[in-house]
């Protein structure tokens, strides 16, 4: 399979994920309306507490697959999360209304949103990796198709939305978004049984040793604590920095400011759309220069890109917003383009899923899903710059990280699971 196809292929669910996630969220109040008693307000409460609490989940699912990937291979694990996701996103489309069977709908959202976030955590970090093990000599570009998959998923959930909404009766037009992410997922995931297994895993582990894998692969883990760490600032600050600038952003903008100039969410859709472009071509950037350096810089760019933002919504000024959004999309493509790279140097082969996919869950789900609430918060005390600020602190320890962590290629890609037993 070419190895264009073979990446889209790996990387396709990851843009099902992130294009239902946005579904989710611009078409929460219908999906509340649909599924969820009481007046809007209080169901639009219970959808994002639902979003909330299924986030929680990707931990577990990241430690739950990144295990198995690390001891059974990439492509069987890659699978088995791409039934959990269809079977998911499936079921969601075709929950019976509120009025049909009652509190049953959004526990049935609940459990399957749930299993989602299951699922997602096994394919974030997993796909990356096997795209990367299976392309040594563009490590960068590889591992980029995980980032531009999730952008790209992110505004074309936001654009089907808003295009269902329009098409469709809006009371149902969340299902026929949920149906498009059903069908394109089936198609994928049967073709995801044809994608080759990563050379670290090409032989396959002896049965006599999965019992010893199993004992010893979180002591080894132990011994990687610095990795480990990285990594978790890593998803910290990415998460933080998109949930705050693209997400809260728009409640922000409408907070400080009666007299609305323009449309947040307009905003946002454009912003996801130029960073959905540039990755790719950050990607062969950074193949060709220093990836380090490059990285470097761009996490300084949306360091000054989130000040830029937020005190221009705070004046009302759209030459201001205007400059904020293009130095967030050159530092997030830059960022999203080359931060999986990063992140495979910092463990070996052999515990590489597993490390990486529970430190970037747990991040993810304490930090960057509970980014937009803290930012309220300390707004609502008029604590006004305290998004950009948040942003700035998070991203200085990860400069800081990025600049003491070593360049070179520490870790051979062929699984060692001799050093386990």
């Amino acid at each position: 399979m070419k190895k264009n196809l073979s990446s889209f292929i790996i990387t396709s669910l990851v843009f099902i994920e992130w294009f239902e996630y946005s579904i989710y969220l611009y078409l929460g109040a219908v999906i509340a309306e649909s599924l969820f008693p009481g007046n809007a307000q209080q169901s639009l409460v219970f959808v994002y507490l639902i979003f909330a609490i299924s986030y929680l989940s990707r931990p577990l699912g990241g430690t739950i697959f990144g295990f198995m990937s690390d001891t059974t291979g990439r492509k069987p694990t890659l699978i088995a999360s791409g039934y959990i996701m269809t079977i998911s996103t499936i079921g969601i489309a075709f929950i019976p209304s509120y009025a049909s069977i009652g509190y049953f709908a959004p526990l049935l959202l609940l459990l399957l949103r749930f299993t989602q976030g299951l699922a997602a955590g096994g394919e974030f970090n997993n796909s990356s990796i096997l795209l990367m093990e299976s392309n040594p000599k563009n490590k960068t570009i590889s591992g980029s198709w995980t980032g531009f998959s999730s952008s790209a998923g992110m505004f074309m959930g936001a654009l089907v939305s808003l295009m269902m909404s329009k098409v469709f009766n809006p009371h149902e037009s969340w299902r026929f978004a949920y149906y498009i992410a059903a069908a394109v997922s089936l198609v994928i995931l049967f073709a995801r049984h044809k994608i080759m297994e990563s050379p670290a895993y090409s032989t396959p582990i002896p049965t006599s040793q999965k019992n010893r894998l199993t004992v010893n692969l979180f002591k080894t883990l132990g011994n990687y604590k610095s990795s480990l760490f990285k990594i978790f600032v890593a998803s910290a600050f990415m998460s933080i920095y998109i949930y705050t600038c693209m997400i809260y952003f728009m409640s922000y903008y409408k907070t400080v400011n009666t007299a609305n100039q323009f449309n947040p969410m307009v905003i946002s859709m454009t912003a996801q759309f130029f960073v959905t472009l540039c990755i790719p071509f950050m990607a062969v950037l950074a193949e060709k220069l220093n990836y380090k350096s490059v990285f470097k810089a761009c996490i300084l760019i949306v360091c000054i890109a989130a000040p830029t933002l937020f005190i221009s919504a705070q004046k009302n000024s759209f030459t201001g917003v205007t400059a904020g959004i293009i130095l967030y999309v050159i530092g997030n493509s830059g960022i999203s383009a080359i931060m999986f790279r990063y992140m495979f140097y910092l463990l070996p082969a052999h515990i590489r899923c597993l490390g990486t996919s529970m430190a970037w869950g747990f991040a993810a789900a304490i930090l960057g899903a509970t980014a937009p609430i803290i930012s309220q918060y300390f707004v609502s005390q008029n604590h006004l710059q305290f998004p950009w600020l948040y942003i700035i602190s998070i991203g200085a320890i990860f400069y800081i990280i990025v600049t003491k962590t070593k360049s070179k290629e520490i870790y051979v890609q062929t699984a060692s699971h001799s050093n386990l037993m």
